[in-house]
């Protein structure tokens, strides 16, 4: 092959290769942006302080690193101010802030800055926010040099004086569902209960058995107030509220081989209307400590501005919370039962006694279908749930009869009478006691039930 030829073949593979090259060749790493706070862990912040031009600062220290709450101290005047920091905006905060890309330098402005200083174990880490926005963004400086624009959402935020912004918003800002003893009180009457392991029970204004499904939805229902508003200090009479709500909760924290108790108190009290037309209601809420015979503030007194509607659930009537069945105790204590038909002086009752053998009338064994009949009865009285119970009687009931359960030692447990209602609101059967009375549905076994009871105490 001649000189040039060779010459040609290398310009044509030179040709060729230079596309195959720059179609396979790997592209340069694109470089990964720096973010503002790489050398800081801000989940692990234990205080958060900022402050801004005009004088005014507030911080938020973590209280506890096992539930991640947080605690918001600020001044009003002379006076310190502490309520519990909303725990979601606190952890939202820090997580865009671990987010933020370094830029490059930026000249500062001339306006006013805020200060954010992050505290994490004896490290601190302090930025500057420019408290005027240029295009919807402000500048987030760490220093001349670790730069970032932040949005407008974050920014009010952090450059805001008041500490609303940062305010829990739940009159109850720490969980009740595990309290131990509640109470309420309202009109002059009063609704107090206490818990025994997972067990609750009214002891005001009467001793009673509660349910523990209804009084967690009331704790639910407690649990779920909000603040419409955070009101300014006000000059209402607190020593006379219209209403109020009283939540402990007992308390152990292990400490070494030693367990430390305490009672934290949650106290809501419910004043007058806070507008004209009577749609929201002006409120004020605290928080105590007890421990070792010392009680310490925690947070409060606040006022709150709630919505009437919140406050529904508030009711001080006992049959709101009572077991939802009528009798009380275990079945399995039930030695005699004794039917009597109802409003008839002189009339003989019926009695039935357990034996080791089984239930007998008059010393003579029941039939298998009274025993039957006693076993449904014993179900519906101690373990069959009321669709409703009330204080008050219900219109149009007709009397069936009662039924008294007595123990070993012929102590009365419970008497309780059976009605029935056609129709209406509270169409069903009725077990009345003391001044409550419990509806059920009409159902098949309930029916028999008190087919079996009309029968027995009428003698047929």
């Amino acid at each position: 092959m001649s000189l040039k030829g060779v010459i040609a073949l290398l310009v044509l593979t030179i040709a060729l290769a230079i596309p195959t090259w720059l179609v396979t060749r790997s592209p340069r790493a694109a470089a990964t942006p720096a973010s503002l706070f790489a050398a800081a862990d801000l989940s692990k912040a234990d205080t958060i302080e900022l402050s801004h031009s005009s004088g005014k600062s507030m911080r938020m220290s973590r209280v506890d690193a096992a539930g991640d709450r947080w605690m918001l101290t600020w001044r009003e005047g002379a006076r310190e101010q502490k309520w519990p920091a909303s725990t979601p905006r606190v952890r939202g905060v820090l997580r865009i802030l671990s987010g933020l890309v370094a830029g490059g330098p930026l000249d500062r402005t001339e306006g006013n800055v805020s200060s954010l200083t992050i505290a994490i174990g004896a490290t601190n880490v302090t930025a500057t926010i420019d408290e005027s926005l240029v295009s919807g963004r402000a500048a987030f400086r760490l220093n001349d040099t670790s730069v970032a624009l932040i949005d407008t959402g974050l920014h009010s935020v952090l450059t805001t004086p008041d500490p609303a912004v940062w305010r829990d918003a739940a009159a109850f800002a720490v969980p009740i569902s595990d309290a131990s003893r509640l109470s309420i009180s309202s009109g002059g009457q009063d609704l107090a209960l206490a818990r025994v392991g997972k067990q609750w029970a009214i002891v005001k204004p009467i001793a009673e058995p509660a349910d523990r499904t209804m009084v967690d939805e009331l704790l639910k229902s407690l649990a779920s107030i909000q603040a419409q508003r955070f009101a300014a200090e006000s000059t209402g009479d607190w020593n006379a509220p219209t209403a109020s709500v009283h939540v402990e909760t007992d308390q152990r924290t292990p400490s070494g081989e030693d367990v430390s108790r305490s009672t934290l108190a949650q106290e809501l009290l419910i004043g007058g209307t806070a507008d004209v037309g009577g749609a929201t209601i002006l409120a004020r809420a605290a928080a105590t400590i007890a421990s070792n015979s010392t009680r310490s503030p925690l947070w409060g007194p606040a006022p709150l501005v709630l919505t009437r509607q919140s406050l529904e659930s508030l009711t001080t009537d006992p049959a709101s919370v009572i077991s939802r069945s009528p009798a009380s105790g275990a079945r399995a204590d039930v030695t005699r039962i004794r039917l009597m038909p109802s409003d008839v002086l002189g009339a003989k009752p019926v009695e039935f006694h357990r034996t080791l053998s089984g239930w007998t009338r008059d010393n003579t064994p029941v039939s298998s279908a009274d025993a039957d009949a006693i076993d449904a009865l014993l179900t519906f009285l101690f373990e069959t749930r009321a669709d409703k119970v009330r204080s008050k009687v219900a219109a149009g009931s007709a009397a069936i009869g009662s039924v008294t359960l007595y123990r070993d030692d012929s102590t009365p447990m419970a008497t309780l009478d059976l009605a029935q209602v056609a129709q209406g609101p509270d169409a069903g059967v009725i077990a009345s006691r003391d001044v409550f009375h419990w509806t059920f549905a009409p159902s098949v076994a309930i029916k028999g039930v008190v087919a079996w009871v009309a029968a027995q105490v009428s003698g047929v």
